[in-house]
């Protein structure tokens, strides 16, 4: 058997579930975990976006958020920063909820993108 210096054969290391969700929130640039109160108060302008769900827009789901949270996340478009949130009418989920810091930034996000969709 032929075995290469230096080539690391072991396991990928086991990661938790809260490990991975703080991952995938690093990558996507949304902060994990629940909306304080501090971070609520801190993006009170809210935009609701219905029908932005996986259930509504099933494989169109992960293109029309990428969107929006890309747009979001670019300094120019958001310096004051942003939340998203999902949006629950008779505790089922039918949209999320952008926040954002200043009213000029939730208009242009009305602006650039539908809200029912």
């Amino acid at each position: 058997m032929f075995a290469a210096p230096g080539l690391n054969t072991s396991m990928s290391p086991q990661f938790t579930p809260e490990q991975i969700i703080e991952r995938i929130a690093a990558r996507t640039g949304l902060q994990p975990g629940f909306l304080t109160s501090a971070r609520r108060a801190a993006t009170p302008y809210t935009v609701d976006v219905t029908g932005l769900t996986v259930t509504n827009l099933q494989q169109r789901f992960s293109w029309e958020m990428q969107g929006r949270v890309h747009w979001c996340k670019d300094p120019i478009n958001c310096p004051g920063g942003f939340e998203v949130q999902a949006l629950h009418q008779n505790g089922l989920e039918v949209g999320r909820t952008f926040r954002f810091a200043t009213l000029s930034d939730g208009t242009h996000f009305k602006m650039r993108f539908p809200t029912v969709l």
